[in-house]
């Protein structure tokens, strides 16, 4: 029988282990400044979240987000900023926590919709 508790008590800390690298934060994006690698930190509120480019795309100029929002930062000059057209707009950003202790953006969209 404590071998059954034990066993439990092993499966749902792992569990909530696993859960707990994952977030979701809510606010508005208010500056976009290079992070390391090629990848891009969005400041949301006080969550700094890392925006990582997809390796698929030879050009290094496309994210590793959903579709809709590819266009969320954009090059300008040289320098990637935050799309003119999300300003002051509030989005719900999911995230994962990577080995490094990033909180990567895995999707977004927008509040309310």
């Amino acid at each position: 029988m404590k071998g059954i508790s034990l066993t439990i008590v092993l499966f749902v800390l792992s569990c909530a282990a696993v859960f707990s690298q994952t977030g979701t934060t809510t606010g508005i994006i208010t500056s976009v400044k290079p992070h390391f690698a090629d990848t891009y930190e969005l400041q949301v509120g006080t969550e700094q979240l890392i925006l990582i480019p997809d390796p698929k795309d030879k050009t290094g100029k496309s994210f590793e987000i959903n579709r809709k929002y590819k266009d969320l930062i954009v090059e300008k000059e040289g320098v990637y900023i935050l799309n003119p057209k999300y300003a002051g707009k509030t989005f719900i950003l999911h995230y994962t926590v990577n080995g490094k202790g990033w909180k990567c953006i895995q999707s977004v969209k927008a509040k309310g919709k």
